[in-house]
């Protein structure tokens, strides 16, 4: 069917790589981190951090981070010469206009799209701990040119994916950065409802409770913050684009909610115990995460901080320079217990006096 390359072995293109395994003439994984592809390689999957068995590829497919600048995208269209007929499929999420300077390159080098190559944007949906495969969601795709999009499709139907086409590639590149940052602005709505709940003395997680029984209204949940790599990043893609102090906004609710939290830890007490410091459904990644931003804040500040997360092992709490909680369900001993962003045990002052102080 194809000879496959995925550039970029991250979370996603792991996953992408488990979902083509079988179901492809040859597939082999690229990743500059070496750490990352020592590790890979002890699990079976054929991967390296140079282009060594990648020859014959006529299927190239992006899923590397990008920053905000975009510049890995070309350095990694630099680091390979497509065969002639290669499709070049980047699922990374882009800026606008990303894939319009990814063929201007390709054309400075003699490389036409839509004849020696094939340039689509078939950026990834993917929720991790829900869905099972990289291809369950419907997917946006558009190509440089309309032959680029009919051999993009013609890749991904025969994968099984539930395809949507859009005739301009610029709206594949909005649309992920819209889903996200939509995501985003959700969360920074309900995060400032939050602050002003703990400010008033009110249970927000009740008017949540309340607010959602209204059939057309969702008030999202509150964590520690819009932490991952992706929501901060994207919302700013977007501001960028359309430069609407709605998504600046956003940014600054978020900030807002995660010194209050940060504040409120502060002032409850020295022994604090953070319950959960990974923040992908089943997957023990640490990388990105307000909640072991939010325990190194208070190490610092003095606070004698503990951690427990089912995830993560008592040797990599101690490697991530915190302390593992011996008994994290045991709420004695500590002022102040915070579980998904949420403090779900504060003792009171009374709670600590001394009996021989009161009359």
């Amino acid at each position: 069917m194809a000879r496959c390359t995925i550039i970029g072995m991250g979370h996603i293109g792991k996953a992408l790589y488990a979902d083509l395994n079988g179901r492809v003439d040859s597939l082999n994984g690229l990743d500059a981190n070496h750490e990352r592809v020592k590790a890979l390689r002890e699990q079976g999957y054929r991967v390296s951090t140079d282009h060594t068995g990648c020859e014959g590829t006529d299927t190239w497919i992006i899923t590397a981070s990008t920053g905000l600048d975009m510049s890995n995208m070309l350095e990694i269209a630099r680091s390979f010469v497509p065969a002639p007929g290669a499709l070049v499929s980047v699922e990374s999420t882009l800026s606008v206009g990303t894939m319009a300077r990814l063929a201007a390159y390709y054309l400075s080098e003699g490389i036409s799209p839509g004849s020696d190559v094939y340039l689509v944007h078939a950026p990834h949906r993917v929720m991790f701990g829900h869905d099972h495969s990289t291809l369950s969601m419907p997917r946006v795709i558009g190509g440089i040119t309309p032959e680029c999009l009919a051999r993009g499709m013609s890749f991904y139907s025969q994968l099984g994916a539930s395809l949507v086409p859009v005739q301009d590639i610029r709206v594949a590149e909005l649309s992920k950065l819209v889903e996200n940052s939509l995501r985003h602005v959700n969360i920074a709505f309900a995060e400032a409802i939050a602050v002003a709940c703990s400010q008033a003395g009110m249970d927000f997680p009740a008017l949540r409770s309340a607010v959602n029984t209204k059939g057309n209204v969702h008030l999202m949940d509150v964590d520690y913050g819009i932490g991952g790599e992706c929501l901060p990043k994207d919302i700013r893609l977007l501001q960028h684009f359309a430069g609407s102090p709605l998504f600046e906004s956003a940014i600054l609710a978020d900030r807002d909610y995660q010194r209050n939290l940060l504040d409120h830890a502060q002032q409850a007490g020295e022994k604090v115990l953070v319950r959960g410091i990974t923040y992908k459904p089943g997957v023990p990644d640490v990388e990105h995460s307000l909640a072991l931003d939010l325990a190194l804040a208070l190490q610092d500040a003095g606070s004698s901080v503990e951690v427990y997360d089912p995830l993560v092992p008592p040797a990599e709490v101690l490697r991530l320079g915190l302390v593992p909680a011996e008994d994290p369900f045991n709420t004695q001993g500590y002022d102040i217990i915070i579980e998904r962003g949420r403090i779900v045990h504060e003792r009171l002052v009374a709670d600590v006096q001394d009996t021989g102080d009161r009359e």
